[in-house]
């Protein structure tokens, strides 16, 4: 059994790895400001908050916020 931290990395490992298949390399977002987070790292955020039945974009950055602390606008206007 997993570890939260262990599923978090292995779930980005599987992310990061598919995406970068799928994409080829080439990056998701062509236009706007350079983001704080990569798209793999996004993903996963997603993808564990399902997981742990977090439903809102305001309780999946709570519960990253020990993560990512990059002072992008989204996350001024959740506080």
């Amino acid at each position: 059994m997993f570890t939260m931290d262990e599923f978090i990395i292995a779930v980005f490992c599987c992310v990061d790895d598919l995406l970068e298949e799928i994409t080829q390399g080439k990056p998701i977002r062509q236009k706007g400001f350079a983001p704080a987070l990569a798209d793999s790292e996004v993903i996963t955020m997603e993808i564990v908050a399902e997981y742990q039945g977090i439903d809102t974009d305001q309780a999946i950055w709570r519960y990253f916020g020990f993560l990512v602390n990059t002072g992008h606008q989204t996350e001024k206007a959740i506080d």
